[in-house]
């Protein structure tokens, strides 16, 4: 049998005290490298992968906004508004299985009157796309550390060390965001609408929702999820899950400096935020079912026994047509999958000049290839 070029790479890896290339990382594994030649394993090249943050529970009932000036902004009409599309992605619109709201969205008290829904923010989507969408960086993770208590030295110095403290992290700390700003600062607004309501909450001038009260909730927290792929972004790695958070600072000021020396402010260009944080779970199995439970229960469609009926499950070679479109699942075997809704996946087909499939059809029925390059598509 003749040798291949693999074969031959691996002869003259061997005779250089390498090891065969075919089982570099076998090798580090199994035995010691005794001649410490180093090793020719492949780098770790981990995937920036996804950041994402619930949406809190907010009273921006149409009374309740009249209790605070800077926040009767939100209380626009137009489902159109940045106003509205704010309003909605802080105080989110749940639909059961009935279409019933589990939200009461609402005030009814004398005066009160219904905001209608913007039309940018998709009640089924749990999580607040803009800041997804603009995050530049996120720091502050705190590290696992384990508390180590020393016994008394003896006679001769001696002294006995042991690992004295929990697994799990539970204390409180900061995550620094930076957010790329945009033309009209809705990510500011978004922000300063947030904070404002947190502390007019505090004061007792405005008013959670009667559930929260008496479930004894926090209704302006978030949760933060840091989720980590590997580079072809199809198996996740690592997952984070912030138990609880909330912005607890607004970068007002950058935007009233001035300098005569530019016309523009460049210092709003990125704005960043201090989100307060209580507890983090690292790469527990419970965050993967917190993250698919929250999906579902916003959009009753991805729960078991619905979602293969009613969401068409995107191939990697559909990704690029429905980029900012769809709801997130990590399934059994880590994969990170994205589902989109029989209609809209007709609908993106159909713009394209693609003849709509049946509700249960994919790009396979329709005579794609799997190869089908996007770009190439006018």
């Amino acid at each position: 049998m003749s040798k291949t070029i693999r074969d031959y790479l691996d002869i003259v890896k061997v005779k250089g005290g390498y090891g065969e290339v075919s089982k570099a990382a076998v090798n580090v594994l199994k035995g010691h490298n005794h001649r410490g030649g180093g090793n020719i394993v492949p780098a770790n090249k981990d995937h920036q992968g996804y950041t994402f943050f619930t949406k809190p529970n907010l009273n921006l009932s149409y009374y309740n906004l009249t209790m605070a000036r800077r926040l009767t902004f939100l209380a626009n009409n137009d489902p159109t508004s940045m106003a509205s599309a704010i309003r909605c992605m802080l105080s989110p619109h749940v639909l059961d299985n009935w279409g019933m709201s589990t939200m009461p969205i609402y005030s009814t008290m004398p005066g009160a009157e219904e905001l209608p829904r913007s039309q940018f923010v998709d009640d089924r989507y749990p999580f607040i796309p803009v800041l997804s969408n603009t995050l530049v960086s996120l720091s502050g993770w705190p590290d696992l550390v384990a508390d180590v208590m020393n016994s008394k030295e003896g006679l001769r110095k001696e002294t006995v060390s042991w690992v004295d403290s929990i697994g799990d992290i539970y204390s409180s700390f900061d995550l620094t965001a930076n957010f790329q700003n945009m033309d009209g600062n809705p990510v500011l607004a978004l922000i300063a609408a947030w904070v404002e309501y947190a502390t007019r909450v505090a004061e007792g001038s405005m008013n959670p929702y009667a559930s929260m009260i008496v479930e004894n909730e926090i209704d302006y927290q978030t949760r933060i999820y840091r989720i980590v792929l590997d580079p072809t972004k199809t198996f996740v790695r690592q997952i984070a899950e912030v138990g609880v958070a909330f912005p607890s600072a607004v970068p007002f000021g950058a935007n009233f400096n001035y300098t005569q020396d530019a016309l523009f402010n460049n210092e709003t260009e990125q704005i960043s935020m201090r989100f307060s944080c209580t507890g983090v779970r690292y790469n527990d199995p419970i965050s993967i079912y917190n993250f698919n439970r929250i999906v579902e229960t916003f959009n009753s469609s991805m729960r078991e026994g619905k979602r293969s009926n009613d969401m068409k499950l995107l191939k990697p070679n559909e990704l690029q047509m429905f980029n900012y479109s769809g709801f997130p699942r990590i399934n059994d075997n880590y994969q990170f999958e994205w589902w989109v809704t029989n209609e809209e996946y007709a609908r993106v087909l159909a713009s394209m000049g693609i003849k709509a499939p049946e509700a249960t059809g994919s790009l396979d029925t329709l005579g794609v290839p799997e190869t089908l390059n996007i770009n190439n598509i006018a």
